[in-house]
């Protein structure tokens, strides 16, 4: 296969797996969406940075992560994965997904509402659930569709791997919620990309939606074309017609 197929082979590969995977690492259920306690006094200053996804409900993916940057009203979060079935078919990839997580009452900072790129149906809410801000965290998110929901917990670590014993009391502690715990998948985080390291790499945001492969050259986004100079620029008509007539007077005389 020649290269140039090759990489749109790819690129269709991943569309397709990431359009698919919108439903992953969620449940669906009936009726309202669960609310877990949130974390009092939580401290959104303290929570920014990069946190390894060590669990999270029904997913293929493997090497997750959520990046949390401060923003005015929350943060912006940036998920990062790879998907299984592009390391089957032999595709180096990455796939990254920003959204915002805006926090509606400043009085009760962990609870806030989510909104994905990806998910054009409707903000979801989410929960700190727990956290010490050095170690470990526990999410919960939760989107309400008329009469059913989808809902996923997530348990973060600042490091690749976590304890068991924090990991059996986070769930001991989502089950006291009444959140079914044999719903999560563990992330394998082994032979991970690095960002930007991969052969192509997939990123979506509010803003934008990228997909760059670094073999081939890149194209100008129309914010980079050259612009062309504004109407006021150029000459009126009328004005060159009179300086050209009166040159023609001037050759007369």
């Amino acid at each position: 296969m020649q290269p140039t197929r090759m990489r749109i082979t790819a690129a269709v590969v991943l569309f397709m797996t990431a359009v698919l995977q919108q439903a992953d690492s969620h449940k669906m259920g009936l009726g309202q969406c669960k609310k877990p306690d949130a974390l009092q006094d939580f401290k959104p200053d303290q929570f920014t940075g990069l946190w390894y996804v060590i669990e999270i409900f029904s997913t293929t993916s493997k090497c997750m992560t959520m990046t949390f940057n401060r923003t005015g009203t929350g943060f912006k979060v940036t998920e990062a994965r790879e998907f299984v079935v592009g390391r089957m078919v032999n595709i180096d990839h990455t796939f990254s997904n920003t959204g915002t997580f805006t926090i509606d009452d400043p009085s009760n900072p962990a609870v806030m509402k989510a909104n994905w790129p990806s998910n054009f149906l409707s903000s979801a809410d989410v929960r700190i659930v727990d956290t010490d801000y050095s170690s470990f965290a526990v999410l919960f998110e939760c989107q309400f569709l008329y009469v059913i929901n989808r809902h996923s917990a997530v348990i973060l670590s600042r490091e690749p791997k976590l304890s068991n014993t924090t990991v059996d009391r986070i769930k001991n502690d989502l089950t006291a919620f009444g959140i079914d715990v044999s719903d999560f998948d563990i992330i394998d985080h082994r032979n991970c990309n690095k960002p930007g390291e991969a052969d192509f790499n997939w990123a979506i945001d509010e803003d934008t939606f990228k997909f760059t492969d670094p073999k081939e050259d890149k194209i100008p986004t129309p914010s980079q074309q050259p612009s062309s100079p504004p109407a006021s620029e150029f000459p009126d008509p009328t004005e060159i017609e009179t300086v050209e007539a009166d040159a023609t007077e001037n050759e007369l005389f």
